[in-house]
Order: structure tokens, then C-alpha cells, then sequence
């Protein structure tokens, strides 16, 4: 679903960051995960490296808009969640606090399986899951991955790559260089 690079040790680790050190997620609802989206890999909240992958994967689970647009609302609720929870276990924020947001999240996401969406969330994600029924990606990653860029012209070259033969681990069997690439603003 995805190919992934920007590892200099070869070993599926990653490497420092421009930074020098690993750095907070920057999520939008503006920018998602659809086929061709460029991302910033990570190993959790806030843990950002020098690794990145592009979305290969062109189709949605479902053509069900109403079903997607759900999965959709459900997955960029969960993935914000586990970062503010991050944030607060690191601000050290008491237990109780903790558990209460766990809680409302937790009511939210049965409200949203049980009655449906707010109408103001479902015109939001209804018009999201159309876009990934149309051109595929990973829904699931929003908010969980920074977004930063868009494979305009060249996916037949990711679909290349994502079809090589691999080994253990998803690793290719042979190293597969990224040479060039062009950024249009």
C-alpha cells in the first residue's frame, strides 16, 4: 500500500532528522493520505526521522460513502487522540485527567458508530472519503503521519517499485535508488 525510503542505515530503522533529533507530527485536515501522498514515516506520535513513504494503494476499502466517511471521522478522531494522550502523559498530566479524555473520546466514537456523524462532521468527511473512494490511499494514516507532498506526475514509477521482489521483512531483494526528483510549488 505504501513504498517507503529515506533510511541511510539500510535497516528499516531510520536516521536522524535535518533536525538532528526526532520531531512533532504536523497534521492537517487539509492535507491526507491519498494515493500518491508523500509522508513522513514514523514510529509513533512525535517521532519523526528522516524516513518518508508515498501511498501506492488505489483503492478504498469500500465504495459505501457513508461507511467510509465513518471509518474516515473514526480514524482521524483515533489518531489525534493517541498524540494529545502522548502530549499529556508527557506534560504529566494525573491519570484521572487522562482517563476522563480517554472516556469522551471513547463516547464519541460509539456515537459515531451508533447515531451517525454530526452533520457538520459528515459534510467534512463525506466529502474526504469520496476523494479516496476516487483515487484510493490510506485513510487510516491521516493525522497519524505528516503529509508534505503530492506525487503529481510519475506514480507508474512508485507502482514500479512497489511490484519489485522482496525478501524478508518487505525489504527488496535488490536496492532500489530514488535518483531524482522535481518539486513544483
Amino acid at each position: 500500500f505504501m513504498i517507503q525510503g529515506g533510511d541511510p542505515t539500510g535497516t528499516g530503522a531510520g536516521g536522524e532528522s535535518i533536525y538532528g533529533e526526532k520531531f512533532e507530527d504536523e497534521c492537517s485536515r487539509e492535507l491526507h493520505n491519498f494515493r500518491g501522498a508523500l509522508s513522513m514515516a514514523n514510529a509513533g506520535p512525535n517521532t519523526t526521522g528522516s524516513q518518508f513513504f508515498i501511498v501506492q494503494n488505489s483503492q478504498a476499502p469500500t465504495k459505501d460513502i457513508d461507511a467510509l466517511a465513518v471509518q474516515v471521522a473514526c480514524y482521524e478522531l483515533l489518531n489525534d487522540a493517541k498524540r494529545r494522550v502522548q502530549q499529556m502523559q508527557e506534560a504529566l498530566e494525573d491519570a484521572p485527567k487522562i482517563q476522563a479524555y480517554i472516556d469522551e473520546v471513547n463516547a464519541r466514537l460509539n456515537e459515531y458508530q451508533s447515531e451517525g456523524l454530526p452533520e457538520e462532521e459528515k459534510v467534512y468527511a463525506t466529502e474526504i472519503a469520496k476523494k479516496y473512494a476516487e483515487v484510493g490511499g490510506t485513510f487510516h494514516l491521516d493525522f497519524a503521519h505528516t503529509v508534505f507532498g503530492q506525487v503529481i506526475d510519475g506514480m507508474d514509477v512508485v507502482d514500479s517499485i512497489a511490484n519489485v521482489r522482496t525478501a524478508r521483512g518487505d525489504r527488496p531483494m535488490h536496492d532500489v535508488t530514488i535518483d531524482s526528483i522535481e518539486i513544483m510549488e
